[in-house]
């Protein structure tokens, strides 16, 4: 959802008058927001309405090309009659173009009122103050979406009601102290917010007892928590309320969905201050005081044998196990990975707390110097001789040559010259972009460039995103695509929308948004390509949000440090 809630998003349908328009449709939109959207349907509808008329559909068009509407058209054909938002039967096909037509996604708020709650909806935009690409643009007055609303009461029971277009949907409250939870299976695409009276029965339900709400509902209700608070829908000092009982000593958080939620949220807070500068402090020792006990159970499972949680992390980083447990036990591929937190979210958790701690750095230098520079020989291929699980390569080459310096960034350099696997290429590129030497990287950049490099495209993004996350990086990075930006475009021109965002991770000044828009208005080739006008706009967002929030998040933050002492 975070590309379709830019103003630089496009529709599912819309019709197609330029040939770069070709590769655009092959893109996120198409494929998750298109999934998403039918999930939503077949959620309205039922299974068996569903099953019937996509049957219909395969048989009727069989061999041919079709449009969402016919899809839409075919399910009418066959199905039960549901109830629509007009309390008459459901129109699919009126109901399926408002969502496939329209780029974006509402953002749903149910307000407090008495004995009620009034539901209304918005566009969620990250930026308001930029426009939509002009072809999407006549729907400006019009983003109004007829919305299926599931409520789900703290006994479990889900209802199913319409908002409508052109007017609220009012709800009666049977109790003003327990919480109706919008949408808590994401059946639809939306976001959900409420009042603050309605977050604060959902953080007193969590706060007594969060297993009544079942994980998948504990983690919607905090992404959707999260990204409300991302546009200014919603006070942070909220959010962290929200997340105590996560991490409360005698009722923590034990499914990975709700910490994943948790985890995400707080990077992308942390993303937007830059851990590296004085003024966020306050947002490190929070982060660090919300995730330590997350941190020590994933640390333990990787790295120790029966140690009891708790134990400190000093003492359990004492020393690794020998080669062979680690190889054998702890990070083999084929041994099954147990722990609250699932592999992705316990990457994510580790870059993010490696960024606020140097004794994480440590432990993965340790581990380098044993599975690479010590378990690597010769010709041996980094896929064959690092015997580290997939999923952790990456963070575990960083931190050893962040740590180790040259000697590890000539080993991967070697190491990357030698491999044909295309993840491990990858992982060694990302390990690269952390060394702690500006003339160095500059020159990796340079080199990866070079149409006669030996680096594939894939791996030259990785290497741009790790640099822009260096700190290493921030004064020059977005000098530095500017002036090779021709090279760039040239070089990775299929993957330019994640380049760019590396290259614009690091702005957070007018000086360097009012660079970016001079180079847009260059004329130079690709200046005008829509990564360039999406990543400005993130660049926008971000000045104000720092102009906006950051110092209360760090007083928020703060704050709830001090209630933990």
């Amino acid at each position: 959802m975070q590309v379709d809630a830019s103003v630089r998003s496009r529709p599912i349908s819309s019709t197609i008058h330029e040939f770069h328009e070709i590769r655009a449709s092959f893109d996120t939109i198409s494929y998750k927001k298109g999934a998403a959207i039918i999930a939503m349907l077949r959620a309205v509808i039922g299974n068996k309405n569903f099953r019937r008329g996509l049957s219909n559909y395969l048989k009727k068009f069989a061999y041919k090309c079709t449009k969402s509407e016919n899809l839409f058209q075919a399910i009418s054909e066959v199905m039960d009659e549901v109830e629509g938002p007009n309390e008459s039967a459901l129109d699919v096909s009126n109901f399926g173009t408002q969502w496939t037509k329209m780029m974006g996604f509402p953002l749903v708020t149910a307000r407090t009122l008495g004995t009620k709650l009034e539901i209304r909806q918005q566009h969620y935009f990250l930026n308001t103050s930029v426009q939509e690409h002009e072809k999407y643009r006549f729907h400006r007055q019009e983003y109004k979406w007829d919305v299926p609303i599931w409520l789900t009461s703290r006994e479990g029971d889900t209802t199913l009601k319409w908002l409508k277009t052109n007017e609220p949907l009012y709800v009666n409250l049977e109790s003003l102290n327990l919480p109706l939870i919008i949408n808590p299976h994401r059946n639809g695409y939306y976001r959900q917010n409420y009042d603050s009276a309605g977050w604060k029965r959902i953080a007193r339900l969590l706060k007594q007892n969060h297993t009544v709400l079942d994980h998948y509902t504990r983690y919607v209700i905090l992404c959707d928590a999260f990204s409300a608070a991302f546009i200014g829908q919603l006070d942070y000092g909220i959010v962290f309320e929200l997340i105590r009982y996560a991490h409360a000593p005698d009722r923590r958080e034990q499914h990975h969905l709700p910490l994943r939620a948790i985890i995400d949220g707080l990077d992308k807070v942390s993303t937007m201050y830059g851990l590296e500068e004085k003024d966020a402090s306050s947002i490190k020792l929070y982060i660090k005081s919300v995730l330590s006990p997350l941190y020590d159970e994933t640390v333990s499972r990787l790295f120790s044998q029966g140690t009891e949680f708790g134990q400190s992390i000093e003492k359990r980083h004492s020393g690794l196990p020998p080669r062979e447990r680690i190889a054998g036990r702890m990070m083999s591929e084929r041994k099954r990975w147990k722990s609250v937190i699932d592999i992705k979210a316990a990457v994510s958790l580790l870059n993010l707390y490696c960024r606020i701690e140097t004794g994480c750095s440590s432990m993965f230098r340790m581990l380098f110097e044993s599975e690479v520079l010590r378990g690597c020989s010769g010709f041996e291929k980094a896929s064959q001789c690092v015997h580290i699980h997939d999923s952790f390569k990456g963070i575990a080459y960083c931190q050893g040559v962040k740590e180790l310096g040259d000697a590890a960034f000539r080993k991967l350099d070697d190491l990357l010259n030698l491999e044909d696997d295309a993840d491990e290429r990858e992982k060694l590129a990302t390990g690269l972009g952390c060394l702690q030497n500006i003339t160095r990287l500059k020159r990796k950049l340079l080199e990866a460039l070079d149409t006669g490099s030996y680096y594939r495209q894939e791996e030259i993004v990785r290497l741009f995103w790790s640099v822009a996350k260096n700190p290493l990086s921030n004064e020059w990075m977005l000098c530095f695509c500017i002036s090779n930006w021709k090279a760039i475009y040239e070089r990775v021109t299929k993957y330019i929308d994640w380049i760019v965002r590396s290259c614009f991770f690091k702005v957070r000044s007018h000086g360097e948004m009012l660079l970016i828009k001079a180079f847009q208005k260059s004329g130079c080739n690709g200046c005008d390509h829509n990564a360039i006008h999406m990543g400005l706009e993130q660049v926008e967002h971000r000045i104000q949000w720092i102009e906006r929030y950051s110092k209360k998040v760090s007083e928020l933050a703060q704050s709830e440090l001090d209630s933990l002492r």
